[in-house]
């Protein structure tokens, strides 16, 4: 026999789990500032590369500006149209700068609408150098000149200086304020890098601490564990012993209540036989001089014996069902019931019954146990019946599943229906115990023992029996037994012979 260790529930100390809990608060708290600061240099990086490209983007459309008037000057003054190469990809490469700085987005307020206004200026610059050179072409010269040597071209030329100026001081002290914002916020994630480092060194040396407590606690808990466990091992020797010794006084106990049985039956049933014999003597030879009072009684005398002795019969049945049981092999209930219908020929010729049996299953079973649970319950359907009904009985079968203790057992499931007189259902769990009655004897014979009997066998199948009953309408018995049925071990009672 497998001892077990008994199972202990071990509970941490507060300070323990007040510890655990503060050390994950903590460490949370370092890991989101880590990140946090992190997202923060990843963004003011990102804001400083943004500075820097919109002040690349201005630089280029001014270069653009100064390379477009150049290729004007050159052409114009030249009259060569080799000159007119330059121009036309100074204008392309204008229109390629524009372009870019409109998409450009800027952060600093005011900026926008100042950068909008420069476009706006380049375009009107550029319209005036397009004209310019167009005239040119034509053979204008001297109106292209007007154009050039115009106050507007070089008012238009001072304020798209000015404005690049401005643009570009704006974006460069934005930038350098970008840049000591970034260098400050390095040195404080170096700072709460040596802080975080710092701190994690202590929880760590804590937690390794803490580690050790537990461990030498685990420790002695096991330790204490395998004593308790040595001296339960002790007790459960000590009681297997004790049930040891009560199981034999058990099986003697048994043998000494199944001689007994069997001896006072067969005492009982002596003299009860004589009392028949003598009173059938005293019927056949004296009955001209008995009067009709002692008749009656000297045949409620008779009857009374035969009750007594199928009483004693039926006990001695109820007594040795787990006892003196048969093993359990495979039994068809096809044949089983047909045997059972032909033994109750006559009773069910007398009732006019009408019994209908579908295709049943072979099952595991004491098929001299399940032939008598059969006849007593077709018995008592054809004995409780209504007078001015014929019995009609139906037997069926299923398999089901049912859910157990976290597993599934197959059963089959036995169903005898009857038309009878049925019976209210709360006395369901009552007439399956012995000498339990619901009609008077003078309605309807029995002893009370045939369904006791019934669940005496089905519990020693390993199944169960229910009813369904409704009064003056009939009554409906259940039976599951398992499709894997194991016989129970009957070594306790040693049958008799």
């Amino acid at each position: 026999m497998k001892n077990k260790t008994p199972r202990q529930d071990r509970r941490f100390p507060m300070w323990e789990i007040a510890s655990i809990v503060m050390i994950v608060i903590i460490v949370s708290v370092n890991a989101f500032l880590a990140f946090k600061t992190i997202a923060d240099l990843s963004q003011r990086h990102a804001r400083v590369t943004n500075t820097g490209n919109i002040i690349v983007a201005v630089k280029n459309l001014h270069i653009a500006v100064l390379l477009l008037e150049s290729g004007q000057r050159g052409y114009l003054l030249t009259d060569n149209e080799e000159y007119l190469e330059p121009y036309r990809r100074a204008l392309d490469n204008l229109h390629l700068r524009i372009r870019a700085v409109k998409d450009i987005r800027t952060e600093i307020p005011g900026q926008a609408q100042r950068i909008t206004h420069l476009v706006s200026l380049i375009e009107e610059k550029k319209e005036s150098l397009v004209q310019a050179v167009e005239l040119g072409i034509a053979d204008k010269e001297g109106k292209a000149m007007k154009i050039i040597e115009s106050d507007r071209g070089l008012s238009l030329y001072i304020d798209i200086a000015a404005y690049f100026e401005e643009i570009e001081a704006y974006e460069f002290a934005w930038q350098a304020d970008l840049f000591n914002k970034v260098e400050k916020l390095q040195k404080d994630s170096r700072t709460l890098f040596f802080v975080f480092i710092f701190i994690s060194s202590i929880l760590l040396s804590f937690l390794l601490i803490l580690m050790k407590k537990s461990t030498r606690k685990e420790h002695n808990h096991r330790k204490e564990l395998e004593e308790r466990a040595e001296k339960l091992e002790d007790i459960v020797g000590e009681r297997t012993k004790d049930i040891t010794l009560y199981a034999e006084k058990l099986a003697y106990s048994n043998r000494e209540l199944e001689e007994f049985a069997f001896v006072a039956s067969h005492d009982l049933q002596e003299p009860l036989r004589k009392i028949r014999a003598f009173s059938d003597r005293v019927k056949t030879l004296y009955s001209s001089q008995l009067d009709e009072k002692g008749a009656d009684y000297l045949n409620r005398m008779n009857n009374a014996a035969v009750r007594m002795s199928v009483l004693i019969q039926d006990l001695l049945s109820f007594s040795r069902i787990t006892t003196q049981g048969g093993t359990f092999t495979e039994v068809d209930l096809n044949d089983l019931a047909g045997v059972v219908i032909d033994d109750l020929e006559v009773a069910i010729e007398a009732s006019q019954a009408v019994i209908h049996c579908d295709k049943l299953p072979i099952i595991q079973a004491d098929s001299r146990q399940i032939s008598q649970l059969i006849l007593n319950v077709l018995s008592n359907a054809l004995k409780f019946r209504r007078e001015t009904t014929a019995p009609i009985i139906h037997i069926t079968s299923t398999q089901i599943s049912v859910a157990e203790n976290d597993s599934t057992t197959s059963y089959y499931e036995l169903r005898i229906k009857d038309n009878g007189i049925g019976f209210d259902q709360s006395y369901a769990d009552k007439i399956f115990m012995p000498f339990q009655r619901l009609h008077a004897r003078e309605t309807y014979e029995g002893t009370g023992i045939g369904l006791a009997i019934v669940r005496r066998i089905i519990e020693r199948h390993n199944g169960t029996v229910t009813v369904v009953t409704e009064e003056g309408i009939g009554s409906e018995f259940i039976f599951r037994i398992p499709v894997e049925n194991d016989q129970i071990d009957n070594s306790l009672a040693t049958p008799i012979t």
